[in-house]
């Protein structure tokens, strides 16, 4: 930085903290989005697709292409916390804007009306994200205290959001190249000096872990101190599972020509949604056994590869009677109270309308009966309506995520204990309403190793079927598509008319060769749409610690339920149950 442009900078901060301190106090909330930039750039980056320069300064609200304009600090809510909800979904509301926009050819559309007005856009808005439905009631409450108290501040917020849709822009705005304005040819050399550190997915060359060798490993003095991954040859001491999240920079000086594959447990792990695959893509390779191909879609090219994947069923090899006992006894009281729920969420009254005989008249349809009759438009005859309780056309089939994540802790519980337990017992309650069920969980080792593994079938009784739960361990990856498509294959030929595929998931795709990122994202999108396609529905429970974007863009088509307490599984199950009874 210049000598003149540091005194500017420096003038220009006591300035601000001057003109802070004389300032007014403000009765509501300073929501400071500087103190939650790199949280909110995550966040637009989610929700755009593509990277996002923040800018924050000034009144002024803007969307473009590449940027969001925003002030510094807002003062629009009384609660933090509703200040933070409304910022969140405002920036959702301007995105979807933005997406909208992309439709129209000009953008004088806008101010024409064929945009569509504020609450056409916000009722499909709220159609787009339902999740946010709970948080925008929470605001409207105190939307509402605030018009009794102050309705220059209420027109403030209305105007902030009727004026959202002139805040989207396609303009794309090019920044200045690094943190002291590098220049363009100067990036450039920097740029290709630090290329040639980066790894190279089509040089790198995978090798194995010889447990064998570890196993053998003699214990060495190392007189050269530091030991590198850049000549690994299959022999090491035990993977270190500590945190070392902050030197990860300094991988970056390693020739990473090697690289290493291992499913021990993971400790600490970063995640990202902004790729498109991992590095490699696995050459065909097919089991002696039985197995089934299934295509995959490839996002980049906008057309599936087909029989790509590959699915092979297995059984569990042992049972464990005591794990089943166990649970049964510990949980006695609480599955007894789970079945008198159930029963009598089922002994609840549901109608069916539209017939052509029935016990009462459906008024609905009767009114549509005489408009068609005003209309001279031969009528129909069914305007009767009946109580049902039938659900003899349902079935269920429970696909359990079985990856290395499910090893992880959750508020001192883990995932697949929580998993199996809820299962148990809720398995149990279905068996006793006589509702069919099937349930398998799934793990792969790229495309070629999608294991299916029966724990029920749909044709086998639960007595026998549910000491298969215990031995149940965490392994593998999570390459979800293939999974799905069988489940599906599965159920397309049963002659129940309701079907169901209950996916339990961190909902993070990921394999061991390109599965990763958008590309997992969009193959489980277009797996879900194709069981759609079959008359199955999917509902999705997403067990996690923080809020997952992958899963509004996996399950665009589905419904969902993110779980950030695994103990709450089995109350989702049971909401899951009160839906499903009532389509």
């Amino acid at each position: 930085m210049e000598w003149d442009q540091f005194i500017f900078y420096q003038g220009h901060t006591l300035w601000k903290k001057i003109r802070k301190k004389l300032k007014t106090p403000s009765p509501y909330y300073g929501y400071d989005l500087k103190s939650e930039e790199v949280r909110i750039i995550r966040y637009l980056q989610t929700l755009k697709k593509e990277p996002v320069t923040l800018i924050l300064g000034g009144e002024t609200i803007s969307l473009g292409q590449n940027f969001l304009k925003f002030p510094e600090v807002v003062y629009w809510f009384v609660s933090e916390t509703i200040s933070k909800k409304f910022v969140r979904i405002f920036l959702a509301y301007l995105s979807f804007l933005f997406d909208r926009k992309q439709d129209l050819i000009t953008n004088t559309a806008i101010v024409s009306g064929s945009f569509g007005n504020f609450f056409d856009q916000f009722r499909m808005f709220f159609k787009k994200y339902p999740g946010i439905v709970a948080d925008w009631k929470d605001i409207r409450k105190e939307r509402l205290e605030i018009r009794k108290k102050d309705r220059t501040q209420y027109k403030k917020i209305n105007s902030i959001l009727l004026t959202a849709q002139t805040s989207v822009t396609d303009t794309k705005q090019i920044f200045p190249a690094g943190k002291d304005f590098v220049s363009q040819s100067k990036k450039q050399k920097i740029q290709s000096k630090e290329s040639k550190q980066k790894l190279d997915p089509n040089e790198a060359e995978l090798l194995e872990v010889d447990e064998k060798k570890i196993e053998e490993y003699t214990l060495g003095h190392n007189f050269e101190k530091i030991e590198t991954v850049e000549e690994f040859d299959g022999q090491w001491r035990d993977i270190d599972g500590e945190e070392d999240m902050e030197e990860e920079a300094a991988l970056q000086e390693l020739n990473l020509k090697h690289i290493i594959r291992t499913e021990d447990p993971v400790h600490t792990t970063r995640t990202s949604e902004s790729g498109s695959g991992t590095l490699l893509e696995i050459a065909d390779v097919r089991d002696e056994g039985k197995s089934f191909t299934y295509s995959e879609w490839d996002y980049k090219l906008k057309n599936y590869k087909p029989n790509y994947c590959s699915v092979v069923e297995e059984f569990p090899k042992q049972t464990d009677v005591g794990y089943t006992k166990h649970v049964l006894e510990k949980q006695h009281s609480h599955l007894i109270q789970l079945k008198k729920k159930m029963m009598a969420l089922l002994n609840q009254t549901r109608i069916k309308k539209k017939l052509v005989a029935g016990a009462d008249i459906d008024l609905d349809a009767l009114v549509d009966r005489y408009a068609d009759l005003k209309a001279k438009i031969s009528p129909s005859e069914s305007i009767y309506m009946n109580p049902i309780r039938d659900i003899s056309d349902m079935v269920l089939y429970f696909l359990v995520d079985l990856s290395l994540s499910t090893d992880s802790w959750i508020q001192e519980k883990r995932v697949l204990d929580v998993e199996r337990e809820s299962l148990l017992l809720f398995s149990e309650c279905l068996e006793d309403l006589k509702i069919p069920f099937g349930i398998a969980g799934f793990y792969s080792r790229t495309r070629n190793y999608n294991q299916f593994i029966h724990v029920k079938k749909l044709s086998e009784s639960w007595t026998v079927a549910r000491d298969r739960l215990g031995p149940l361990s965490p392994i593998g990856y999570t390459r979800v598509g293939p999974s799905l498509r069988h489940t599906s294959s599965i159920l397309k030929e049963t002659s129940y008319k309701q079907k169901w595929i209950i996916l339990i998931t961190d909902a993070r795709p990921n394999d061991y060769d390109q599965y990763e990122g958008k590309y997992g994202i969009e193959d489980v999108n277009k797996a879900v749409g194709e069981c759609l396609l079959n008359g199955i529905q999917v509902y999705t429970l997403a067990i996690g610690t923080e809020e997952k974007p992958t899963i509004p863009a996996m399950m665009r088509n589905a419904s969902y339920q993110m779980l950030f307490h695994p103990e709450r599984l089995l109350d989702s199950l049971q909401e899951f149950f009160r839906r499903a009874i009532r389509v």
